[in-house]
């Protein structure tokens, strides 16, 4: 859910050195859908954990504002996404 460098997540895959896609792009709609919590965990490439509140959640569709969205969006709104260090995820995971 955190590339790095464009070449990380380009769609195809050109990166030999790791790849995650646009998966980037679900974690702007997870953040923003009502009912359930979302934290990117600061590991790897970034570990996505989803809390659940309530039932009959609709996941937020962000489609037409990111589908054609590349790594430039990614890198000018990542202050946007709940990106979490290990210690203060421990924390959370455990509330």
């Amino acid at each position: 859910m955190l590339p790095r460098n464009w070449t990380e997540q380009h769609v195809p895959c050109i990166s030999i050195d790791g790849w995650t896609g646009d998966v980037w792009k679900v974690a702007f709609e997870l953040a923003q859908t009502d009912g359930i919590e979302f934290k990117i965990l600061k590991i790897d490439h970034g570990v996505g954990v989803v809390k659940i509140l309530k039932q009959d959640i609709l996941l937020k569709d962000l489609t037409d504002n990111l589908g054609d969205q590349q790594f430039s969006y990614y890198y000018d709104h990542i202050n946007e996404l709940p990106i979490m260090e290990w210690k203060e995820a421990y924390s959370w995971l455990q509330a």
